[in-house]
């Protein structure tokens, strides 16, 4: 639906998406983003953007569905924003702001706020998304460093310099290749000579886990600021080690409430866009190697060996390797209990680590992809392993050299849907 609307000066609205707006005439400024005549941008389903209108203004919408265009009680930047913006500029350089808060507590509306103060200020400008699950700056399953070189409406708009892969949507239980990445991007930033850094994270501020990537996040950034968004005092027992420094902010009046589903769709469009101009190339496992994995770090069984570990089992083996604490083995189909199966094959061969998997069980799987210094190129889904033949096969845009391949927990369909969350090493 398209519709042209006169909008007065003064006025606050509320874009959410699937939408485009398009300026006739006038002024409007979104997060501080001057939108001048015959501009025109689009805002993606699950996400909106506020809308300030500094001068009498004729605009173009068009909604798709469930979008809105909806005025605002009170202007989308608090004034508490604008006070830690000005805090913010007032200290020495380099500046380095990390950004902590709950789920829809506008983590990112506020990155992007003050991203474009910094950037107004003259200043060079890195923003490092920490956050896998609703990714800015790259693809969900990653963390990101990204560098703004103008105003912009999302932090989405920075131009990626470095990813880092996590493998999954969300950082539990990956708390190691989180802080890896981090110390990975932080080590990139600081080569790029920035003025300022601004770190956006991942609203998991909860449980024991929570505080240790929180606390680690303390360690390697070094903030020179931290700032809190929340609504009461969610957040604060996050920064109880850190007693210098913290501004504590409301959230904005534009945020509201995402379901699990809303978030999910997100990440499931960002995925199609990514995967859209994918092909499929092979690899050679001699050639590539794995990592996140039990495959390819252990010795091929044996016909003597894989024939005790059917019996264990109860299903006959394709495949099979074995180190010197662990087994990996390919099944024709999942035994009757996995669990048991893997206890089973623990007790009778007095090893650590034994993992069970079946052909084609890998299809789908999220991966990484590696050059020969492990810097990140860009994400696969695997469509097949051939263990016969020690070769994967992967969807990807990544048209470069390959040396290795991480392997994620996160599965998805054809078309992008997320198919399952899995938890430890899937192969």
């Amino acid at each position: 639906m398209l519709s042209r609307l006169q909008l007065a000066k003064g006025s606050c609205y509320r874009l959410e998406g699937p939408a485009s707006i398009k300026m006739v005439g006038g002024l409007l400024k979104v997060l501080c983003k001057p939108v001048k005549p015959k501009e025109a941008f689009m805002v993606p389903r699950s996400k909106s953007i506020p809308i300030e209108v500094v001068e009498d203004s004729t605009v173009e919408v068009r909604l798709g569905p469930e979008a809105s265009f909806e005025p605002l009680p009170s202007p989308p930047i608090p004034h508490e924003w604008i006070s830690a913006a000005e805090r913010i500029l007032e200290a020495g350089r380099p500046v380095k702001v990390l950004v902590l808060g709950d789920v829809d507590s506008g983590k990112a509306l506020f990155c992007t706020f003050l991203v474009n103060k910094l950037v107004e200020a003259g200043l060079k400008v890195g923003i490092l998304d920490c956050d896998p699950g609703q990714a800015e700056v790259f693809v969900p399953t990653t963390i990101a460093l990204g560098l703004a070189q103008r105003l912009v409406a999302g932090i989405d708009e920075a131009s990626l310099l470095a990813s880092y892969f996590i493998g999954s949507t969300s950082p539990a239980g990956l708390i190691d290749r989180m802080l890896a990445g981090v110390a990975s991007l932080m080590e990139r930033a600081s080569r790029l000579e920035l003025e300022a850094l601004i770190v956006n994270t991942s609203g998991w501020i909860l449980g024991r886990e929570a505080r240790t990537l929180g606390w680690g996040l303390l360690n390697l950034v070094r903030p020179s600021h931290v700032v809190l968004i929340q609504r009461g005092v969610e957040v604060e027992h996050l920064v109880k080690p850190y007693l210098h420094k913290v501004l504590r902010v409301p959230t904005s009046p534009l945020v509201r409430s995402r379901s699990r589903e809303d978030r999910r769709v997100r990440r499931e469009l960002a995925f199609r866009d990514y995967f859209a101009k994918a092909k499929v190339r092979k690899f050679s496992l001699d050639a590539v190697g794995l990592m996140y994995t039990l495959l390819s770090t252990g010795f091929r069984m044996s016909g003597e060996r894989m024939m005790e570990v059917e019996r264990v089992v109860g299903r006959r083996v394709v495949y099979g390797e074995e180190g010197p604490d662990s087994l990996f083995v390919v099944v024709e189909g999942p035994p009757p209990s996995m669990e048991g199966a893997v206890a089973a094959l623990k007790e009778r061969f007095n090893k650590e680590e034994v993992l069970i998997t079946y052909s084609g069980a890998e299809r789908g799987l999220i991966v990484g992809l590696m050059d020969r210094d492990h810097n990140m190129l860009g994400l696969g889904l695997i469509r097949e392993l051939n263990y016969e033949d020690r070769t994967i096969s992967v969807s990807t845009p990544v048209e470069g050299a390959v040396s290795l391949i991480q392997v994620g927990q996160l599965k998805l369909s054809e078309d992008c849907r997320e198919i399952a969350r899995l938890n430890g090493w899937t192969l």
